[in-house]
Formats: structure tokens, sequence, C-alpha cells
């Protein structure tokens, strides 16, 4: 542990002479040295899409007030700083929150007392989690003119999700899907295709988008453009 020097201080006290009678005051001078608080050791982290939970052993030193929480963002961050100067407790456990999702962060925490700051310890990194894809869209639904389809679909009611992806093909022509709209640009939970040929069957399915990337995709739906009468 490191040391630091407190204070210096001049003691006054009465010895008696060489023959055991007279008493001399004497003066000698006192420097304290007082013992920086213990290192935090075995420094864990456990974490969810916005928060770090910090664990470390109790030192097992009575002076330690709080303790000071350092951190970095591994990817840009080249040094740490000072993230918490002060947890204003001496309890062995800090939550660090708001951070960002899927995130590699690094940290380390120093005891603090009336006597100074311990060394840092170890390093610790974590990286928050990855938030979930958005939920499937479920009860798709169709309905059709001679040359367009109106798809509905059940909100998922996911916050997350930003729009849809509309996947058709034809069915009497087409083995596979392809795209008809890359993003709806809405979480609108609607969507009509135009410009289709009369008479003939589409099969649609959808995929909700979110910036945490694509749910699964739903369950076909298949319906026939009306036949144009003229």
């Amino acid at each position: 542990m490191d040391t630091s020097t407190t204070g210096t201080y001049t003691l006054h006290y009465d010895v008696a002479d060489s023959s055991g009678n007279a008493a001399i005051q004497q003066t000698r001078t006192v420097t304290v040295i007082a013992v920086s608080p213990a290192t935090p050791a075995n420094l864990t982290a456990t974490s969810t899409t916005s928060t770090v939970t910090l664990t470390w052993d109790d030192p097992g030193d009575d002076t330690i007030e709080c303790y000071k929480i350092l951190s970095k963002t591994s990817a840009i961050q080249s040094s740490l700083s000072v993230l918490v100067a002060d947890t204003g407790s001496a309890a062995t456990s800090y939550t660090v929150s708001d951070l960002e999702p899927h995130t590699k962060y690094a940290f380390r925490v120093a005891a603090i007392s009336n006597y100074g700051e311990s060394d840092v310890s170890d390093l610790v990194s974590v990286s928050t989690k990855r938030p979930p894809p958005p939920d499937i869209p479920t009860n798709l639904q169709a309905t059709s003119t001679t040359d367009s389809v109106a798809l509905t679909w059940a909100d998922p009611g996911d916050d997350s999700i930003t729009g849809y992806k509309i996947l058709y093909r034809a069915s009497a022509t087409q083995s596979s899907l392809s795209v008809l709209v890359a993003d709806t640009g809405s979480a609108a939970t609607s969507y009509t295709a135009s410009n289709l040929e009369p008479a003939t069957t589409y099969a649609f399915r959808i995929i909700a988008l979110s910036d945490h990337g694509e749910s699964e995709i739903s369950a076909f739906v298949t319906i026939s453009t009306l036949s144009d009468s003229r």
C-alpha cells in the first residue's frame, strides 16, 4: 500500500535529570505517516442493454468512505476517465446506468478515505447486451382491387419498430419471394401494394425493422386481385 505524510507535530514532555531530581522539559518532532486505503480486488461486472453492475471484494478497511469509478469505452478511448468521483457509500457494488447497448466498456475502482486514495483495481471489461430484435408481425390479412392489395397486421406492441419490409411473389409464376418495399419508413401496421396485375394471385409476408435488426418473417397471406371487367 502507498503511504502519505499527513502532518508533522512537536511533542513536549518532562524527564528527570541524571540525579533523578529536577524535571527537564524536552521537545521532539514527530512525523505522522498515514496509510492509504486498501486497493479493491476481484472487480467483476455484469451487464444489461444499458447498465453495468460492478462488484468487488470488501477490502476490510474501516477507513474507506467511498469509491471512485473510472471507465472508458474500449473501442474509442485509449485512457480511463473519472465516471463517478464519489459513490457516496462504502458499499462494494455500483451500477452504472445510461450506457449504449452492444458496446464494450472497461472499468477500474479506487477506494477513498480521509487518508487519500488507494491504488486502482485491476481492469475489468464487459459489453452491454445487444437489444433483442423486434417482435414478429402476426395476423397478416389482405383485401384486393383489380390492381392493388391492402395489407394489415396486428400491432406487435414493440416501440423499437421503425418500419416494415414487405416481401411478395406472384404465386403462379414465382417460386421465391422478392422485396416489394425494403422499408415502409413507418410503424403503421398497414400497407397498400399498387400497380399489380388483375386476376393474379399474390403471396405476401412482412418483417418488422428496428435499430436492433429485423424480426423473423411473418406467416404468408395469399390473395388474388380482382378481374378487370372492362
